[in-house]
């Protein structure tokens, strides 16, 4: 993909992201918006200040054109205690897979990426990451200790209202889900500032009308809720941004197309993974420490550092202090 499209799409998305305003209140429940904090202008292409007016947070979950929902090698129990049907066919977690093997090699270092609150990291819009059925979006957070309330990651347009997915931090949580229309489908986790955590977030329709989501910390399931499955009103063309007003650290973030069992994403949370995984549609290993950070997986989702395909005062910083 051209870098001047990826430039092109960071310049647009100050226009469709609400940085610091957060999911609702209460884990599990549709809630009102919430004002966020105000980092300060950005500033349009054009030059001229945009100012962060405060609304909801987004959160959500899009759909992925002809994909059937997909489940992995066992169920995934619902609030109730029954397990779920499992559909025929692939992609299965079979445990851990065979070229996986410690993120640490001797005498190379950990990278990850650090963020000041006008710091982003940009993924331009692409069809295969709207998600419809099922996904699984997982990585390692370390939040600064005295740092405030933000986005750890959105795809979301407020002039339409629809989020497919979000990660945000609210106080000492992490507040995860999908939303559209003024609703808020999300639950929250505790989670301790200035130590490397992971966390991930499973969604799954249950048939036509349902959906489950689940909250994960270093996983185990923390939190979890059923609404309506509204998934496929949730998609949006707009770019997946990381750390609109997060202050803090992250690494290894994966996003697959079906939902991952708790033991599955425990298995492989703290180890290296094959970008060529079946259903892992995007895997951003931050190792490269240059402009941009690179899709593992060679589905062409690679990140751009900042609002430029150039350094610019956007741009996070590489760090050799990862979580793995």
């Amino acid at each position: 993909m051209p870098l001047r499209i990826l430039c092109t799409g960071a310049l647009l998305i100050v226009g469709c992201y609400d940085s610091h305003a957060l999911f609702g209140s209460a884990p599990g429940r549709d809630a009102e918006p919430r004002p966020g904090l105000d980092a300060g202008p950005f500033p349009r292409p054009e030059g001229g200040p945009f100012p962060f007016d405060g609304g909801p947070f987004p959160p959500e979950g899009g759909p992925f054109p002809g994909d059937a929902a997909t489940r992995d090698g066992g169920p995934f129990p619902r609030p109730d205690g029954g397990p779920l049907p499992r559909d025929a066919g692939p992609p299965r977690d079979a445990g851990p897979p065979r070229d996986a093997g410690p993120r640490r090699d001797a005498g190379r270092p950990s990278v990850a990426l650090r963020f000041e609150r006008s710091d982003t990291l940009v993924v331009a819009d692409d069809p295969t990451l709207d998600l419809t059925r099922a996904y699984t979006f997982e990585m390692w957070v370390r939040p600064h200790p005295s740092g405030g309330d933000g986005s750890i990651a959105v795809k979301g347009d407020r002039a339409s209202d629809r989020f497919m997915f979000g990660m945000a931090m609210r106080g000492d949580e992490v507040v995860v889900g999908w939303g559209r229309s003024g609703a808020r489908r999300e639950v929250a986790m505790t989670i301790t500032r200035g130590i490397w955590t992971h966390v991930a977030m499973v969604v799954e329709a249950l048939d036509d009308t349902t959906a489950r989501l689940a909250a994960l910390r270093n996983g185990v399931v923390v939190a979890e809720a059923t609404f309506p499955n509204d998934l496929s009103e949730a998609t949006n063309d707009v770019p997946l941004v990381f750390g609109i007003g997060y202050q803090g650290d992250l690494d290894e973030m994966r996003l697959w197309r079906f939902a991952r069992t708790p033991a599955a994403i425990a298995g492989v949370m703290s180890m290296r993974v094959s970008g060529a995984l079946p259903g892992l549609e995007a895997y951003w290993s931050l190792d490269e420490r240059g402009q941009l950070a690179l899709d593992r997986t060679l589905h062409g989702h690679d990140a751009v550092l900042g609002l430029l395909t150039m350094p610019d005062s956007a741009d996070p910083t590489w760090i050799l202090d990862g979580a793995i």
